[in-house]
């Protein structure tokens, strides 16, 4: 028999679209990636993706010396830069189409709209479910994997995440949720696969 179906949690920015920002960024700024990170406000930036501020209070605490910037100039050319992942379009349809239920978890600001209206993830099937501004939680926090299995009332084991980023993943199997580093669609196309067939032994 085929393995049971998990509940599908997937990140977001660079595993179902693409992030923009490092290349957005130093070009709407006008800064290499260091200094810009040097002068920014990192506290501010994660406040605002676990909702704990707005985008006005975002925008005002954006630089560590309070300067002015152009906010909608950025949120402008971050839209324009948002698209799928090569064949990860077509892959979530394909699951959905194939009955598997798709959440995402991901690191995001209110902003989460903005890529939602780009790329369509809601009309594709992948539920708004675990974004880090309703949460409140970022990965790799603990709370973070831990919050869709008490929404959801099952067990890390009944989950199976998918991120880009290695810390997220080991995030997740620190929790005991089964969990893939993406790396492309195909690749986790046949990870997941391993689901439909019988002589699987689960994912790596």
């Amino acid at each position: 028999m085929p393995l049971t179906r998990p509940i599908l949690l997937l990140d977001v920015m660079d595993t179902l679209v693409e992030d923009p920002a490092y290349r957005v960024v130093p070009a709407f700024f006008g800064e290499d990636l260091t200094t810009h990170f040097a002068l920014k406000d990192k506290r501010a930036f994660h406040a605002f993706e676990r909702g704990e501020i707005d985008e006005a209070q975002f925008h005002a605490h954006y630089y560590l010396d309070g300067r002015s910037w152009d906010l909608e100039g950025l949120k402008q050319r971050l839209s324009e830069g948002y698209a799928w992942i090569p064949g990860m379009r077509s892959l979530v349809q394909r699951l959905v189409e194939t009955g598997w239920e798709l959440h995402a978890l991901s690191n995001y600001s209110s902003w989460y709209d903005l890529v939602d209206l780009r790329c369509g993830l809601g009309d594709a099937g992948v539920r708004r479910s675990f974004v880090s501004c309703d949460t409140g939680v970022r990965k790799p926090s603990p709370h973070a994997y831990l919050g869709p299995c008490a929404a959801m009332s099952a067990p890390p084991s009944r989950f199976l995440f998918v991120d880009d980023r290695a810390k997220n993943v080991h995030g997740a199997r620190a929790v005991g949720m089964p969990a893939i580093h993406f790396t492309s669609a195909d690749n986790l196309a046949s990870a997941l696969a391993r689901y439909d067939d019988p002589t699987a032994d689960g994912p790596t």
